[in-house]
């Protein structure tokens, strides 16, 4: 059997219902060249009873040490040819993200794939072209990202010491190793929330970056990139993105999306 375009990899544990949202988004995807991985940590409550039986779907229930640790054995489990990782509760963007992604990739040999994004209902545009320093100061919405299944299978896979921004590390990998494409699609609905953004996950995620930016950085790179980072008034940015007034909110991010086409 051929290795289809597409393994789109959900990784669970207690979602209940929200597992059921994101499994319907990806049957409902037009391009039909693609496998559903559901990789569960054997949950305790009803979320695997809202996984449909349907043969596009293969479900392995078996326990695993954390999240990054459970994406890696989906991806040893997988087939195909780019790996895309959804959480439970993200969607796609509409029906048709998964062929609009095959129609722009050709028979193109990308390492990674990314398009944009929402959260809230806004649309979040991410940079057309990847450079040191936007990589730097910016993460990629994991969601949003494709990566080839090959690199991930035979060479890289998530690094289970970072516990909440290994995607980040992945990320970094990708782009000093291999090409990359920027798709102009929306690829996801990210509904966000999760453990990264509570006060100890915060807490985690501020040390997983330092000690990414560590080993992915050379120590004259990291003191000329936190000048440039500083001149781009990052607390300033954080206050508008994140302003209860939904028009400074919609205002900044149109803002940013206008330059990052």
């Amino acid at each position: 059997m051929s290795e289809p375009f597409f393994s789109v990899i959900i990784v669970s544990l207690n979602a209940g219902s929200l597992i059921g949202l994101t499994v319907k988004s990806a049957l409902s995807q037009t391009c039909g060249d693609y496998e559903i991985i559901v990789k569960d940590g054997k949950s305790t409550d009803d979320t695997l009873k809202y996984v449909p039986d349907d043969s596009r779907i293969r479900l392995f229930s078996e326990p695993d040490k954390s999240l990054y640790d459970a994406m890696n054995q989906a991806i040893s489990y997988s087939s195909g040819r780019y790996l895309i990782f959804m959480n439970c509760g993200d969607t796609f963007a509409s029906d048709t993200v998964l062929e609009n992604i095959r129609k722009a990739v050709k028979d193109g040999d990308y390492g990674m794939i990314y398009g944009d994004y929402t959260r809230d209902g806004v649309v979040k545009k991410q940079p057309l072209t990847l450079t040191r320093f936007n990589m730097y100061r910016t993460i990629l919405c994991h969601q949003s990202v494709f990566f080839n299944g090959r690199i991930l299978r035979d060479k890289k896979k998530y690094d289970t010491r970072y516990k909440i921004l290994a995607d980040y590390d992945l990320e970094q990998d990708m782009v000093k190793t291999s090409s990359h494409l920027h798709v102009d699609t929306v690829v996801c609905n990210f509904l966000g929330g999760g453990i990264s953004e509570t006060k100890e996950g915060l807490k985690q995620k501020n040390k997983d970056r330092k000690d990414i930016i560590a080993a992915h950085y050379s120590v004259p790179q990291r003191m000329g990139y936190c000048v440039l980072w500083h001149l781009t008034f990052p607390l300033l940015r954080r206050k508008l993105s994140g302003s209860k007034n939904e028009k400074v909110r919609k205002g900044y991010q149109s803002l940013v999306n206008r330059i990052n086409d």
